[in-house]
Protein backbone atom coordinates (compact mmCIF):
# COMPACT_ATOMS: atom_id res chain seq x y z
CA UNK A 1 0.00 0.00 0.00
CA UNK A 2 2.85 2.42 0.83
CA UNK A 3 5.27 1.94 -2.06
CA UNK A 4 8.13 3.95 -0.57
CA UNK A 5 11.33 2.24 0.63
CA UNK A 6 12.12 2.38 4.34
CA UNK A 7 15.00 4.75 5.05
CA UNK A 8 18.23 3.26 6.39
CA UNK A 9 17.95 5.94 9.09
CA UNK A 10 14.63 4.52 10.33
CA UNK A 11 15.08 1.78 12.97
CA UNK A 12 13.33 -1.56 12.43
CA UNK A 13 12.98 -4.67 14.62
CA UNK A 14 14.57 -8.11 14.09
CA UNK A 15 12.44 -11.12 13.22
CA UNK A 16 11.24 -13.49 14.59
CA UNK A 17 10.38 -12.24 18.09
CA UNK A 18 8.70 -14.40 20.72
CA UNK A 19 5.07 -13.60 21.42
CA UNK A 20 4.57 -11.31 18.40
CA UNK A 21 1.99 -12.44 15.82
CA UNK A 22 3.08 -12.38 12.18
CA UNK A 23 0.75 -9.92 10.48
CA UNK A 24 0.41 -6.82 8.33
CA UNK A 25 -2.45 -4.41 9.01
CA UNK A 26 -3.26 -1.65 6.53
CA UNK A 27 -5.73 1.24 6.53
CA UNK A 28 -6.61 3.65 3.77
CA UNK A 29 -8.99 6.60 4.08
CA UNK A 30 -9.79 8.13 0.71
CA UNK A 31 -12.43 10.11 -1.13
CA UNK A 32 -13.03 12.76 -3.72
CA UNK A 33 -11.55 12.98 -7.19
CA UNK A 34 -9.02 10.49 -8.53
CA UNK A 35 -5.98 12.65 -9.31
CA UNK A 36 -3.65 10.21 -11.04
CA UNK A 37 -1.04 7.72 -9.86
CA UNK A 38 -3.54 6.14 -7.48
CA UNK A 39 -4.00 9.28 -5.33
CA UNK A 40 -7.39 10.72 -4.35
CA UNK A 41 -8.28 14.26 -3.25
CA UNK A 42 -8.57 13.19 0.40
CA UNK A 43 -6.09 10.39 0.98
CA UNK A 44 -3.95 8.88 3.72
CA UNK A 45 -2.58 5.35 4.12
CA UNK A 46 -1.27 3.42 7.12
CA UNK A 47 0.65 0.16 7.39
CA UNK A 48 1.61 -1.79 10.52
CA UNK A 49 4.27 -4.43 9.74
CA UNK A 50 4.80 -6.76 12.72
CA UNK A 51 8.00 -8.29 11.33
CA UNK A 52 9.67 -4.90 11.07
CA UNK A 53 7.87 -3.56 14.15
CA UNK A 54 7.12 -0.55 12.02
CA UNK A 55 4.25 1.90 11.62
CA UNK A 56 4.26 3.71 8.26
CA UNK A 57 1.91 6.54 7.26
CA UNK A 58 1.67 8.34 3.93
CA UNK A 59 -0.44 11.49 4.08
CA UNK A 60 -1.40 13.56 1.03
CA UNK A 61 -3.84 15.91 2.76
CA UNK A 62 -4.30 16.40 6.51
CA UNK A 63 -7.70 15.51 7.94
CA UNK A 64 -9.76 18.68 8.10
CA UNK A 65 -6.95 20.56 6.29
CA UNK A 66 -5.15 20.92 9.62
CA UNK A 67 -3.03 24.12 9.38
CA UNK A 68 0.71 23.65 9.79
CA UNK A 69 0.61 19.85 9.38
CA UNK A 70 3.37 18.30 7.26
CA UNK A 71 2.53 15.92 4.40
CA UNK A 72 4.59 12.98 3.16
CA UNK A 73 5.82 9.74 4.74
CA UNK A 74 6.09 9.18 8.49
CA UNK A 75 7.54 6.10 10.22
CA UNK A 76 7.76 4.99 13.86
CA UNK A 77 9.12 1.88 15.58
CA UNK A 78 6.35 0.25 17.64
CA UNK A 79 6.74 -1.83 20.80
CA UNK A 80 5.81 -5.51 20.77
CA UNK A 81 3.06 -4.72 23.28
CA UNK A 82 1.57 -2.17 20.87
CA UNK A 83 1.73 -4.68 18.00
CA UNK A 84 -0.11 -7.32 20.03
CA UNK A 85 -2.79 -4.78 20.95
CA UNK A 86 -3.28 -3.67 17.33
CA UNK A 87 -3.51 -7.28 16.17
CA UNK A 88 -6.11 -8.13 18.82
CA UNK A 89 -8.22 -5.10 17.88
CA UNK A 90 -8.04 -5.92 14.16
CA UNK A 91 -9.10 -9.54 14.80
CA UNK A 92 -11.88 -8.39 17.14
CA UNK A 93 -13.24 -6.01 14.49
CA UNK A 94 -14.25 -8.99 12.29
CA UNK A 95 -12.71 -7.51 9.15
CA UNK A 96 -13.78 -10.52 7.05
CA UNK A 97 -17.28 -9.08 6.71
CA UNK A 98 -16.36 -7.23 3.49
CA UNK A 99 -18.32 -3.99 3.10
CA UNK A 100 -20.47 -2.56 5.86
CA UNK A 101 -24.01 -1.82 4.60
CA UNK A 102 -25.28 1.76 4.48
CA UNK A 103 -28.75 2.76 5.69
CA UNK A 104 -28.36 6.42 4.68
CA UNK A 105 -26.79 8.30 1.77
CA UNK A 106 -23.03 7.56 1.71
CA UNK A 107 -20.58 10.29 2.63
CA UNK A 108 -17.62 11.66 0.71
CA UNK A 109 -14.90 9.34 2.00
CA UNK A 110 -14.53 5.73 3.07
CA UNK A 111 -11.95 3.75 5.02
CA UNK A 112 -10.60 0.34 4.11
CA UNK A 113 -9.15 -1.92 6.83
CA UNK A 114 -7.16 -5.01 5.77
CA UNK A 115 -5.57 -7.65 8.02
CA UNK A 116 -3.14 -10.19 6.53
CA UNK A 117 -1.87 -12.98 8.82
CA UNK A 118 0.76 -15.62 8.15
CA UNK A 119 -0.81 -19.09 8.26
CA UNK A 120 -4.22 -17.76 9.29
CA UNK A 121 -7.24 -16.09 7.77
CA UNK A 122 -7.30 -12.33 7.43
CA UNK A 123 -10.01 -9.97 6.34
CA UNK A 124 -11.02 -6.74 4.66
CA UNK A 125 -13.69 -4.28 5.75
CA UNK A 126 -14.72 -1.08 3.95
CA UNK A 127 -16.67 1.48 5.98
CA UNK A 128 -18.10 4.75 4.71
CA UNK A 129 -17.12 7.58 7.04
CA UNK A 130 -20.81 8.55 7.43
CA UNK A 131 -21.87 5.02 8.38
CA UNK A 132 -22.42 5.67 12.09
CA UNK A 133 -23.55 2.15 12.95
CA UNK A 134 -20.60 0.43 11.27
CA UNK A 135 -18.09 2.88 12.73
CA UNK A 136 -19.58 2.38 16.19
CA UNK A 137 -19.15 -1.40 15.84
CA UNK A 138 -15.38 -1.03 15.28
CA UNK A 139 -14.84 2.04 17.44
CA UNK A 140 -12.04 0.50 19.54
CA UNK A 141 -10.01 -0.24 16.41
CA UNK A 142 -10.90 3.13 14.87
CA UNK A 143 -9.79 5.05 17.97
CA UNK A 144 -6.48 3.15 18.00
CA UNK A 145 -5.93 3.89 14.32
CA UNK A 146 -6.61 7.59 14.90
CA UNK A 147 -4.11 7.63 17.78
CA UNK A 148 -1.48 5.93 15.62
CA UNK A 149 -2.12 8.42 12.82
CA UNK A 150 -1.80 11.45 15.08
CA UNK A 151 1.32 10.13 16.79
CA UNK A 152 3.05 9.31 13.51
CA UNK A 153 3.36 12.98 12.53
CA UNK A 154 6.06 13.39 15.19
CA UNK A 155 8.23 10.98 13.15
CA UNK A 156 8.66 12.41 9.64
CA UNK A 157 10.86 10.38 7.31
CA UNK A 158 10.22 12.07 3.93
CA UNK A 159 7.94 15.04 4.54
CA UNK A 160 7.49 18.78 4.01
CA UNK A 161 5.82 21.62 5.90
CA UNK A 162 4.78 24.98 4.44
CA UNK A 163 4.99 28.32 6.23
CA UNK A 164 4.02 31.96 5.68
CA UNK A 165 6.10 34.72 7.29
CA UNK A 166 5.61 38.50 7.46
CA UNK A 167 9.12 39.86 6.93
CA UNK A 168 8.45 43.61 7.10
CA UNK A 169 5.55 45.97 6.42
CA UNK A 170 3.65 44.30 3.57
CA UNK A 171 6.46 41.91 2.56
CA UNK A 172 5.63 38.20 2.95
CA UNK A 173 7.65 35.08 2.21
CA UNK A 174 6.52 31.49 1.86
CA UNK A 175 8.72 28.52 2.67
CA UNK A 176 8.70 24.77 2.13
CA UNK A 177 10.79 22.97 4.76
CA UNK A 178 12.11 19.41 4.52
CA UNK A 179 11.27 18.16 8.02
CA UNK A 180 12.30 14.55 7.33
CA UNK A 181 15.59 12.64 7.22
CA UNK A 182 15.78 11.84 3.50
CA UNK A 183 15.82 14.05 0.40
CA UNK A 184 12.53 15.14 -1.09
CA UNK A 185 11.46 16.86 -4.29
CA UNK A 186 8.46 18.84 -5.52
CA UNK A 187 7.33 21.00 -8.41
CA UNK A 188 8.45 24.61 -7.94
CA UNK A 189 5.29 26.28 -6.53
CA UNK A 190 5.94 29.44 -8.58
CA UNK A 191 5.48 27.37 -11.76
CA UNK A 192 1.98 26.18 -10.84
CA UNK A 193 -0.84 27.89 -12.70
CA UNK A 194 -3.80 27.94 -10.29
CA UNK A 195 -6.49 25.43 -11.30
CA UNK A 196 -9.03 25.38 -8.47
CA UNK A 197 -8.43 23.90 -5.03
CA UNK A 198 -6.20 21.02 -6.15
CA UNK A 199 -3.45 22.79 -8.08
CA UNK A 200 -2.30 26.11 -6.69
CA UNK A 201 0.26 28.02 -4.63
CA UNK A 202 -1.46 31.07 -3.19
CA UNK A 203 -1.47 33.44 -0.25
CA UNK A 204 -4.96 33.88 1.23
CA UNK A 205 -6.21 36.70 3.45
CA UNK A 206 -9.46 37.86 5.02
CA UNK A 207 -10.52 40.54 7.45
CA UNK A 208 -10.63 39.10 10.97
CA UNK A 209 -11.96 41.63 13.50
CA UNK A 210 -12.01 40.90 17.22
CA UNK A 211 -15.40 39.41 18.03
CA UNK A 212 -17.48 41.21 20.60
CA UNK A 213 -19.33 39.06 23.18
CA UNK A 214 -22.69 37.98 21.79
CA UNK A 215 -21.91 39.18 18.26
CA UNK A 216 -22.47 36.95 15.23
CA UNK A 217 -19.29 35.34 13.80
CA UNK A 218 -17.53 37.47 11.19
CA UNK A 219 -18.15 36.13 7.65
CA UNK A 220 -14.80 35.02 6.23
CA UNK A 221 -14.37 36.47 2.73
CA UNK A 222 -11.06 35.04 1.56
CA UNK A 223 -9.10 36.68 -1.21
CA UNK A 224 -6.11 34.94 -2.75
CA UNK A 225 -3.00 35.91 -4.66
CA UNK A 226 -0.69 33.52 -6.57
CA UNK A 227 3.01 33.57 -5.77
CA UNK A 228 5.17 35.88 -7.85
CA UNK A 229 5.61 33.76 -11.01
CA UNK A 230 8.86 32.56 -12.54
CA UNK A 231 9.98 34.91 -15.33
CA UNK A 232 10.30 33.61 -17.95
CA UNK A 233 8.12 30.59 -17.07
CA UNK A 234 9.91 27.35 -18.04
CA UNK A 235 8.08 25.19 -20.55
CA UNK A 236 8.98 22.04 -18.60
CA UNK A 237 8.10 21.42 -14.96
CA UNK A 238 11.00 22.62 -12.75
CA UNK A 239 11.66 20.15 -9.93
CA UNK A 240 13.09 21.35 -6.60
CA UNK A 241 15.21 18.78 -4.71
CA UNK A 242 15.99 19.38 -1.01
CA UNK A 243 18.21 17.65 1.51
CA UNK A 244 16.98 17.01 5.07
CA UNK A 245 16.55 20.28 6.96
CA UNK A 246 16.75 22.42 3.81
CA UNK A 247 14.33 25.30 3.19
CA UNK A 248 12.95 26.58 -0.10
CA UNK A 249 11.83 30.21 0.01
CA UNK A 250 9.93 32.55 -2.34
CA UNK A 251 8.39 35.97 -2.21
CA UNK A 252 4.65 36.29 -1.82
CA UNK A 253 2.88 39.18 -3.56
CA UNK A 254 2.76 42.53 -1.75
CA UNK A 255 -0.68 42.73 -0.17
CA UNK A 256 -1.77 45.97 1.44
CA UNK A 257 -3.75 46.05 4.67
CA UNK A 258 -5.99 48.85 5.85
CA UNK A 259 -4.93 50.64 9.01
CA UNK A 260 -7.06 49.89 12.04
CA UNK A 261 -8.22 46.49 10.80
CA UNK A 262 -7.13 42.97 11.73
CA UNK A 263 -6.52 40.18 9.22
CA UNK A 264 -6.01 36.42 9.00
CA UNK A 265 -3.60 35.06 6.38
CA UNK A 266 -2.03 31.77 5.30
CA UNK A 267 -0.25 30.03 2.43
CA UNK A 268 -2.00 27.17 0.63
CA UNK A 269 -0.13 24.79 -1.66
CA UNK A 270 -1.67 21.95 -3.67
CA UNK A 271 -0.25 19.73 -6.40
CA UNK A 272 -1.07 16.04 -6.78
CA UNK A 273 0.74 15.36 -10.06
CA UNK A 274 3.71 13.05 -10.61
CA UNK A 275 5.19 9.74 -9.55
CA UNK A 276 6.00 9.06 -5.89
CA UNK A 277 9.77 8.61 -6.26
CA UNK A 278 12.08 10.59 -8.57
CA UNK A 279 15.80 9.68 -8.71
CA UNK A 280 15.72 8.39 -5.15
CA UNK A 281 13.86 11.42 -3.80
CA UNK A 282 10.30 11.27 -2.54
CA UNK A 283 8.00 13.64 -4.43
CA UNK A 284 5.76 15.69 -2.16
CA UNK A 285 2.21 15.54 -3.51
CA UNK A 286 -1.13 16.62 -2.12
CA UNK A 287 -2.30 19.73 -0.30
CA UNK A 288 -0.84 21.55 2.71
CA UNK A 289 -1.72 24.84 4.43
CA UNK A 290 0.51 26.94 6.65
CA UNK A 291 -0.45 28.00 10.14
CA UNK A 292 -2.68 31.07 10.22
CA UNK A 293 -1.11 34.48 10.84
CA UNK A 294 -3.08 37.16 12.69
CA UNK A 295 -2.04 40.53 11.29
CA UNK A 296 -2.77 44.06 12.36
CA UNK A 297 -3.55 46.57 9.63
CA UNK A 298 -0.76 48.41 7.87
CA UNK A 299 -0.64 51.14 5.28
CA UNK A 300 -2.47 50.93 1.99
Amino acid sequence: MIDVPVSEKTPTARWPRAGVPDFVFTVRSAGGQSLGNGVREYDWRMEVDARKGLLSVESFRPDGNQPGQAIGVFRELLTDEALREIHALAVGARLWEGRAPMTTHPGYTETEYVLTQAGAGGGRLVVNNDNDAANEAIKALRYRVNALLGGSFAHPERAAMVELTLEAADIFTVTVRNVGKEKICFTDPRWLAPEGLLRKAVMKMTEFPVEEPGAAPWPMEWREWPLTPMTPRPAMEPLVTMAPGAIWKAMAPVVGREAGKRYLAYFSWANYAGQGMVDGGYRIRGRADSRRLILEGGKR
